[in-house]
C-alpha cells in the first residue's frame, strides 16, 4: 500500500483541530466521539480504570556513577495528587520534583557518595489519582546499581572503596549461618567501643563434635524492587579488569586466623570463586584484603583450589568463613571456642580513571555499515554458513563467551585468562573465498586489551597481523589481506584472535571486502560503484552529499584543458573526465571551507575507466601536498581507500582540494570520495532530531507537514465522513511544552470492516506538501544512529482488539525514476505495542526491512539509510485483506471491539513529543 504521499490532502477531515481538541480530550489515546444523530451525544461510561505509572531513567547503563533523572509517566492526566512524597528513594537523595506535562514528572536522584550499592525509587498503591478519583494499583519501583567511589573528584587520581555492608544499613541485613553449634551470628556494638554496629560471629570447639570446619555466614541486604526475591544475595558485585579486590575489617581474637571470602551467583551456585587472608593480630581491627585475581591460598585446604574469577558472570551472594579449614572434619580441633567481629565489607575500586570515567563495557554499537559486495563471516543481520563463535580448542583455563546486545545490536564477548590467550572462530564445514578481496574488516572494544593478532586460516596454514586496540573505544580494524602470505585465500575457514593480555574483548562485524567491482561496460560504466559510505565519514562528493563550496573543475590553466560533465549511471551521478597529454591532471576544489581530517585514517574515492591504468591522488592544505600512486583495474569500478599516513606534507586540518594526475590520457569516471575511519570515540553516534514536538498549522515544531490519512472498505478507501468517521486532534506548542505536544488521529467505522487503513505522518524538517516527484527531497541523515525513539498511544479497544500491532514506516528522500515514475526506497518494521497507554518505544533500525526498493538491486536496510535521508515517518494501523507484513510479524486494526451507542469499531494512534533516532 503506497499511497500514504499521495492521498493525504483527500483522506483529512474537514475539521477544525481546536474544535477537535475539545471533543476528543486533547490528544489522549482514547476512543473518539461515536458519531450519533440529530446531535444525540453518545453514551458515556464513567471511569473505574485506576491510573498507573512507568518509571524511566536517563542512565544508559547498569551501573551509575552520579545523579540519576527518574522520569514518571502516567497513563493519564492525575491533576495535583502526585508530589514528591508519594516516592520512596533508598541509596540516594531526591531533588525537586519538576511536573514536565499533565502526565510526566522527572526528579534527580543522586546516589549516596563514595559508596557502592543500590539506588531504589518506588511508588507504593494508592499514591496519586486521576481526575475521576480512581487511585493508582501498586508497587511500582526501579532500581539502579551505583559505584560513586571517586565520582565527582575530576582529574584522574587514586583508586578507592565503596563500602558495600557496614552494618549500620538503616534497612536489615539478612544473616545465614550453616556449620555452626551453639549461638548464631548476631549484629552488635563494636567491641572495641563506639556505638557503630558490627557482625559478631561464632565458631565452636565444644560441644563436641564442634563447628564444621567450613562453619560460616551468608551476608545480604534488603534492596531492589521486590526485596523478597532477592534473599540471600548482594548487589552484583562490579568485577573488572581492574577492580578485583575486596577487603574486611576484622577483630579476631588470635593472629594466624585462615578468613575465606566466598562470593558466587545467588541463582547459580555452580558460579564461584573463593580466596583467603590471614589475620596478623588478636584483639584489634585490621583490614584483611581478598583478591579474587588469586582463588584460593596455597597450601590449599578445605577441598584445594576453587573455580577462577570470571568478571562476564554474575557474583551476587557473599559469604565468610572463619578459622577456614579447621574444625569438624577439618585439619585439627580449634584450639578454643572463639569469637570474632568483622566490619565494613567493601569493594575496592581500580586507581586511575579520571574520577572514576573509564567504562568496562560498551554502551554504544559500532558505527561500522557494511560495504555492498562484502564477504560477511560475522554482524549483527548475518553470518557464514555452520559459523561457531567459540569452538573448543582446548584452552586452559577456557576462554569465556556470550553473544550480547550492545544499544541494540549484537556483539561477541569473550574473556581472556593466562594462559591461554588465544579463540577461534569456525566455519570450517564451508570454507570462503576471499581471494578477489582486498581487506579484512573487523570491529574491536575492550576496557584493558591494547592489542591482538588476527590470523586467517586455511587449512593446516596461517598468519597473524598484530592489531593496536584503543581500550574504552570501538576500533575500526581493516587488515589489508596481501599481509596475509601463507594461507590459501581461495578456502579460509577460520580465524584465529590473539590478545597481548588477559581481559575483555569485543568483537563485532567482521567481513571482507575491497577488490574491484565486477566488470560493467567498455568504453563507460553501465553500472554504479556499490560503495556505502560508512557513518561517520567526512563527505566531499557523492549522490547524496557534497562539502560546501565544493568546485569539481576549478579553472588550473591546463592545455589542453581538461573535459568535465557530471553524469548519470544508473541512477547515480558520478564525475566524468577526459584527459589530453600534456595536461594530465585536474582538480577538486573547497578552498572557501578546508576541512579538517586529522582524525580520519582513510580517504576513499571510486575510479572506472576504459583506459587509465593508474592515477596519482593528492590532498592538499595551503601551499602542501603529497601523491600517491594507485593502480586500477580497467572496465571496472575500483574501490580505492588510501592511508592517510602517507600523506605527509599537507596539514590534515585544514585540507582544501584533491589533484588527480592520470598516468596517460584517457577517460576517468570518479565517485564517492570521502575520509573515513578512526579509532572511535567510545560515546556512539548522537541524537538527531526529525521532530520535537507538534505545533499549529499541522507543522512540527521543525516547520515539516504533519497530518492523518484513512479509508476502508466501507468508504472506498478513503475517509469522506460517511459511513465512517476521521478526525484528529491534539496539544500543541506554545499550549504546551514541545515534549509534552500531542497529535492523534482516529478512524472508526459503524460495522466490521474487512479492510481498513489509518495512520499519522510526519515530514522531515522543513518539508511540506510531500515527498517530490522531480528531485532529492531533504530530511534526516543517518550518521551512526541505530534506532529510533518515539511516544505512541493507542485506544483500548484497539489495543485489546488482538490485532494491535502497528507499522512503522521511514520514507527516504532520493528520487529514483522507475518506468517513468517518481519512487522513494520504504523501510518498515512492525511493533506489538506494550500498553494503550502513551509508552516510549525504542526500535532498533535493524528491524527494518525494504518494502519498496525502486528497482535498485541489492538494496539493503543499512545501504538504503546510508544513500538517503530519512524525508517521512508514520505510524500505521492496517487491518484485514491489507494487513501489512514485515520482519515476521503483520499489522492490524480494530474491526472487531466495538464502542458506544450507536456501536462503532474506532482505531486511534496517538502521537506525544517528538522523533528522534540515536
Amino acid at each position: 500500500m503506497n499511497r500514504l504521499t499521495n492521498t493525504l490532502a483527500s483522506a483529512l477531515c474537514a475539521l477544525a483541530a481546536s474544535l477537535l481538541v475539545a471533543a476528543c480530550g486533547g490528544g489522549d489515546a482514547t476512543a473518539p466521539p461515536a458519531p450519533g444523530s440529530g446531535g444525540t451525544p453518545p453514551v458515556v461510561t464513567p471511569d473505574t480504570t485506576p491510573p498507573t505509572v512507568s518509571i524511566f531513567n536517563n542512565a544508559g547503563a547498569a551501573m551509575v556513577t552520579g545523579p540519576v533523572t527518574f522520569s514518571f509517566v502516567f497513563s493519564e492526566d492525575v491533576g495535583s495528587s502526585f508530589d514528591v512524597t508519594d516516592v520512596v528513594v533508598i541509596g540516594g537523595t531526591a531533588s525537586t520534583l519538576t511536573k514536565v506535562s499533565a502526565t510526566q514528572y522527572t526528579l534527580v536522584v543522586t546516589p549516596a557518595a563514595n559508596a557502592v550499592g543500590s539506588l531504589d525509587v518506588s511508588i507504593a498503591a494508592g499514591k496519586f489519582s486521576d481526575l475521576a478519583g480512581n487511585g493508582n494499583t501498586g508497587p511500582k519501583a526501579a532500581t539502579l546499581a551505583y559505584n560513586t567511589v571517586g565520582a565527582g573528584g575530576g582529574g584522574g587520581g587514586g583508586g578507592g572503596s565503596g563500602a558495600l555492608i557496614t552494618f549500620d544499613e538503616a534497612v536489615a541485613v539478612q544473616l545465614t549461618d550453616f556449620g555452626t553449634n551453639g549461638a548464631p551470628p548476631v549484629i552488635t556494638t563494636d567491641p572495641a567501643g563506639g556505638t557503630n554496629k558490627v557482625l559478631k560471629i561464632f565458631k565452636y570447639k565444644l560441644p563436641a563434635p564442634g563447628s564444621e570446619q567450613w562453619a560460616g555466614v551468608t551476608i545480604s541486604t534488603i534492596h531492589g524492587a521486590n526485596p523478597a526475591t532477592n534473599a540471600g544475595s548482594i548487589l552484583a558485585l562490579p568485577f573488572s579488569a581492574t577492580a578485583k579486590t575486596m577487603t574486611i575489617r576484622i577483630y579476631s581474637p588470635a593472629a594466624g586466623v585462615r578468613v575465606r571470602m566466598k562470593v558466587e551467583d545467588a541463582s547459580n551456585n555452580g558460579v564461584s570463586v573463593e580466596t583467603d587472608a590471614i589475620t596478623t593480630t588478636s584483639n584489634a581491627w585490621e583490614t584483611l584484603a581478598f583478591n579474587f585475581a588469586n582463588p584460593g591460598l596455597s597450601p590449599p585446604v578445605g577441598g584445594g583450589a576453587t573455580s577462577p574469577l570470571d568478571i562476564t558472570k554474575t557474583y551476587n551472594r557473599l559469604s565468610v568463613f572463619m578459622d577456614f579449614g579447621i574444625g569438624n572434619g577439618g585439619s585439627g580441633p580449634l584450639p578454643a571456642d572463639r569469637i570474632y567481629y568483622i566490619d565494613d565489607i567493601t569493594f575496592v575500586v581500580a586507581a586511575g580513571g579520571g574520577g572514576g570515567s573509564g567504562a568496562s563495557a560498551p554502551t554504544t554499537a559500532p558505527a561500522t555499515v557494511i560495504p555492498s559486495g562484502a564477504l560477511t563471516i560475522y554482524s549483527d543481520a548475518a553470518q557464514v554458513t555452520g559459523f561457531n563463535p567459540h569452538p573448543d580448542w582446548g584452552q586452559a583455563p577456557p576462554v569465556t563467551y556470550s553473544e550480547v546486545t550492545i544499544a541494540s545490536n549484537k556483539s561477541l564477548k569473550y574473556g581472556f585468562m593466562a594462559p591461554a590467550l588465544y579463540e577461534g572462530l569456525d566455519w570450517a564445514a564451508n570454507p570462503v573465498d576471499v581471494s578477489a578481496k582486498t581487506k579484512l574488516h573487523v570491529d574491536f572494544w575492550s576496557p584493558d586489551i591494547t592489542s591482538v593478532k588476527v590470523s586467517i586460516i586455511s587449512a593446516g596454514a596461517e598468519n597473524a597481523v598484530t592489531q593496536a586496540v584503543t581500550a574504552g573505544s570501538w576500533n575500526s580494524v581493516d587488515i589489508d589481506l596481501s599481509l596475509y602470505t601463507v594461507p590459501n585465500k581461495s578456502a579460509i575457514i577460520q580465524i584465529k584472535l590473539e590478545p597481548g593480555t588477559a581481559g575483555t574483548l569485543y568483537v563485532d562485524n567482521i567481513y571482507f571486502w575491497g577488490g574491484a567491482g565486477a566488470s560493467c561496460g567498455t568504453m563507460a560504466p553501465t553500472c554504479a560503484p556499490s560503495t556505502v559510505i560508512p557513518s561517520g565519514a567526512l563527505t566531499i562528493y557523492s549522490d547524496a552529499a557534497q562539502v560546501t563550496g565544493f568546485n569539481p573543475h576549478p579553472d588550473w590553466g591546463q592545455a589542453p584543458p581538461v573535459t568535465y560533465s557530471e553524469v548519470t549511471i544508473a541512477s547515480n551521478k558520478s564525475l566524468k573526465y577526459g584527459f589530453m597529454a600534456p595536461a594530465l591532471y585536474e582538480g577538486l576544489d573547497w578552498a572557501a571551507n578546508p576541512v579538517d581530517v586529522s582524525a580520519k585514517t582513510k580517504l576513499h574515492v571510486d575510479f572506472w575507466s576504459p583506459d587509465i591504468t593508474s592515477v596519482k591522488v593528492s590532498i592538499i592544505s595551503a601551499g602542501a601536498e603529497t601523491a600517491v600512486t594507485q593502480a586500477l583495474t580497467v572496465g571496472s569500478w575500483n574501490s580505492v581507500d588510501i592511508d592517510l599516513s602517507l600523506y605527509t606534507a599537507p596539514n590534515k586540518s585544514a585540507i582544501i582540494q584533491i589533484k588527480l594526475e592520470p598516468g596517460t590520457g584517457g577517460t576517468l569516471y570518479v565517485d564517492n570520495i570521502y575520509f573515513w575511519g578512526s579509532a572511535g570515540g567510545g560515546g556512539g553516534a548522537g541524537v538527531l532530531t526529525f521532530s520535537s514536538g507538534f505545533a499549529v498549522g499541522n507543522r512540527t515544531v521543525e516547520g515539516g507537514e504533519f497530518g492523518g490519512f484513512s479509508g476502508s472498505n466501507q468508504d472506498g478507501f478513503n475517509c469522506s465522513g460517511g459511513p465512517a468517521f476521521c478526525g484528529s486532534g491534539g496539544a500543541f506548542t506554545d499550549t504546551v511544552t514541545a515534549a509534552a505536544s500531542s497529535f492523534f488521529y482516529y478512524y472508526q467505522t459503524p460495522s466490521p470492516a474487512t479492510a481498513l487503513y489509518m495512520g499519522i505522518f510526519e515530514l522531515a524538517p522543513g518539508v511540506v506538501g510531500g515527498l517530490s516527484a522531480t528531485a532529492n527531497t531533504s530530511g534526516i541523515q543517518i550518521s551512526g544512529q541505530t534506532s529510533i525513539k518515539f511516544t505512541l498511544g493507542e485506544n483500548n479497544e484497539y489495543f485489546i482488539s488482538g490485532t494491535n500491532n502497528f507499522a512503522v514506516d521511514l520514507t527516504l528522500g532520493k528520487l529514483y525514476m522507475v518506468g517513468g515514475n517518481a519512487c522513494h526506497i520504504q523501510l518498515r518494521t512492525i511493533v506489538t505495542p506494550t500498553a494503550a497507554a502513551s509508552t516510549a518505544y525504542t526500535v532498533p533500525l535493524s528491524t527494518f526491512s525494504v518494502v519498496q526498493d525502486c528497482a535498485v538491486a541489492g538494496v539493503t536496510t543499512n545501504s538504503a539509510l546510508a544513500a538517503s535521508p530519512i524525508s517521512q515517518v508514520s505510524f500505521q494501523g492496517v487491518g484485514g485483506t491489507i494487513a501489512l507484513t514485515a520482519g515476521g510479524r503483520t499489522s492490524g486494526a480494530n474491526l472487531t471491539v466495538p464502542t458506544g451507542s450507536p456501536a462503532v469499531y474506532p482505531t486511534t494512534l496517538a502521537i506525544t513529543g517528538g522523533i528522534t533516532f540515536q
